[in-house]
């Protein structure tokens, strides 16, 4: 199967898209209030970037079998392609309106939720399961607020 460096990498790899989507999407803004809205988002990927890196070091993997580790790493790439994890083909210079900006980033968050309780479901280590829950929660936040403003900005 998949190895938990095969996970943490996609995790890593997710909060890395997510804190440059945040703070690609800063620089787009005029409102102060979104700016500061996004900004936090983006500092909260990057110390969630972190958490992963430091779970990595600690990781010593059981499988020595090269073939065993690319089986999963491939299982795992098959199993995220077609999710929004991707965002190569969002054209940030054509997103012109906060409602647009707002729903990508909205949809951002929700899929690395949906990714974040696939990997609890291999996740075996109480400590690791409870920081994954927290993030998981962060995450949920991420979304509620990102709706709210989106839900507001509607109204104007």
């Amino acid at each position: 199967m998949f190895t938990s460096v095969d996970i943490l990498d996609v995790a890593i790899q997710l909060e890395k898209n997510g804190e440059k989507i945040f703070r690609e999407a800063v620089e787009k803004v005029n409102q102060r209030e979104l700016a500061e809205l996004l900004e936090w988002v983006a500092d909260q990927e990057k110390e969630h970037i972190q958490w992963f890196i430091e779970l990595k070091e600690k990781i010593k993997e059981p499988f020595d079998d090269p073939l065993i580790q690319e089986m999963g790493r491939e299982i795992l790439q098959d199993t995220l392609k077609g999710a929004g994890f991707d965002l190569k083909n969002v054209d940030f210079t054509k997103i012109d309106e906060v409602r647009e900006l707002l729903n990508v980033s909205l949809e951002f968050e929700n899929d690395t939720v949906i990714f974040y309780e696939l990997l609890l479901g291999f996740v075996e280590d109480p400590e690791t399961q409870e920081l994954i829950e927290k993030i998981i929660d962060e995450e949920h936040n991420h979304a509620k607020r990102l709706k709210e403003y989106l839900e507001t900005e509607q109204m104007a």
